[in-house]
């Protein structure tokens, strides 16, 4: 099999994703259910390996380990809030000084666990719409082999360059190269009507501060003008605050909607 010349028509793409899910959902160690609430490592091994079978005939795996003689590191991560995915391409020396490579694929678990909840709107990923988590992962994990497939076979890949978008839709029917998983920020803004820029006001060790929201993770780093603090590219001072987005009161909306909030900048 040659992935560069493989396609698939949409009815065979559908029949090969359900045996996929269906597997997932009966062999899987923690996603037994469509909107799981734990996933792990062993969990993404077992998708990749699915996909490897049945879309593949155990292609990529026998490329990777011609290649680099290493299987594919699978990684769930909890710190990735804007990417639903990311594939690397790994160097290190080993002890005799060689060069060693090898590839990993991590899928952001924050966003999964951030999307699909009750009354959350539809999400798309790849184009595509989803109805659960396990929907959203496999869509993910598709996206990320695209990635793995071109750097193993051209040694670099971008999902904005026609090669990318060509091969994810042979192969998977993608539209697009985007996800729409629900932010964090789209969280706060929605739950708590919170955005960076907006003014706030809050209770720390008993004092009440006020200060400006300049970037919302799982909380909001504040910044509040301190003389003493670090100075920042706009001139001033500030000390940083990290705050649960429960804990904050809005004070005044700093931005229009839909423009760029302000930003303080990097510290100087």
């Amino acid at each position: 099999m040659s992935i560069a010349t493989l396609q698939y028509r949409p009815q065979r793409i559908a029949e090969l994703r359900q045996q996929v899910r269906d597997r997932m959902l009966r062999e899987s160690p923690c996603t037994r259910q469509p909107n799981f609430i734990r996933v792990s490592a062993a969990d993404l091994l077992l998708l990749y390996r699915l996909y490897d079978e049945l879309f593949f005939n155990g292609v990529i795996q026998s490329m990777l380990m011609d290649k680099t003689h290493r299987p594919l590191a699978l990684k769930v991560s909890q710190a990735m809030t804007s990417s639903g995915g990311r594939t690397l391409r790994l160097r290190r020396r080993d002890l005799s000084g060689a060069l060693q490579t090898h590839y990993e694929i991590a899928i952001s678990a924050r966003l999964l666990f951030n999307s699909f909840k009750n009354n959350d709107r539809s999400i798309h990923v790849s184009g595509q719409l989803c109805t659960d988590r396990l929907d959203a992962m496999m869509r993910i994990m598709e996206h990320e082999l695209v990635h793995l497939i071109e750097m193993l076979s051209f040694g670099d890949s971008s999902c904005k360059k026609t090669r990318f978008l060509t091969i994810a839709d042979r192969i998977f029917g993608h539209t697009h190269a985007a996800h729409r998983l629900i932010t964090p920020r789209e969280r706060a803004a929605t739950e708590h009507k919170l955005r960076s820029g907006d003014e706030v006001e809050f209770t720390f060790e008993g004092q009440t501060l006020r200060g400006r929201i300049n970037r919302i993770n799982t909380r909001a780093t504040v910044l509040v003008p301190d003389p003493r603090g670090l100075r920042y590219t706009d001139g001033n001072h500030y000390a940083r605050y990290y705050v649960p987005l429960s804990r904050l009161i809005p004070l005044v909306r700093s931005f229009v909607v839909g423009a760029q909030a302000p930003d303080a900048g990097t510290v100087q």
